[in-house]
């Protein structure tokens, strides 16, 4: 049987496996030097003003941006978020936001929008009147319309021109997250007609 590893007396095979060998070593070290290479140039440019883009990701890729910093990625992101894409109906919304270099592989810190839902109009051209009486917003005569929820509380006024119920929560929840201890603000239009019709 003949052995296939044994270069005895084949010289050329010999040089062969010895010049493969220092090809490999070459490569390697020409892919240190690369890889140094390219390291130094993403920390140049990560430490430079020179502008680069972005990817803007809130729940999912939402845009690309160019900045020159992850501070200024992240404030255009939160200046050009478009907010009427989110739904208020329920009251308000919190939308988290960071941005990723693509060239870089920097991250911004997370900045967080609040969108609160519009004031809906009242009957009356002078705009609503917020009170907060305690025959019709309930809660105890001390602090009328106010109600213990969770770790915070429940925040009712009335509208003594239209009725509509503005609630604060300050322990309100991200739907998106589950994260708690939030205030959000949400209205109830006509909410509170019927007890103003029979003060």
């Amino acid at each position: 049987m003949t052995d296939t590893n044994s270069t005895t007396g084949r010289p050329l095979a010999v040089a062969l496996k010895a010049a493969k060998a220092r090809a490999a070593k070459a490569q390697a070290a020409k892919a240190r030097v690369a890889d140094a290479e390219y390291k130094a140039a993403i920390e140049a440019l990560a430490s430079s003003d020179e502008p680069r883009l972005w990817d803007v990701y809130e729940d999912g890729y939402y845009a690309t941006i160019e900045a020159s910093s992850a501070d200024e990625a992240l404030e255009i992101a939160l200046e050009d978020f478009d907010r009427s894409n989110r739904s208020t109906d329920e009251g308000t919304v919190w939308v988290d936001i960071h941005a990723h270099c693509i060239l870089t592989d920097e991250r911004s810190a997370e900045g967080r929008i609040t969108i609160d839902p519009d004031e809906p109009a009242c009957v009356d051209d002078g705009g609503h009147d917020w009170q907060s009486p305690y025959s019709i917003v309930g809660g105890i005569e001390e602090n009328p319309g106010v109600r213990r929820h969770g770790g915070g509380v429940l925040i009712d006024e009335c509208c003594m021109r239209c009725g509509c119920r503005r609630t604060l929560d300050t322990w309100a929840q991200n739907r998106s997250t589950g994260e708690r201890g939030l205030h959000s603000i949400s209205y109830e239009p006509g909410c509170y007609a019927e007890a103003l019709d029979t003060r």
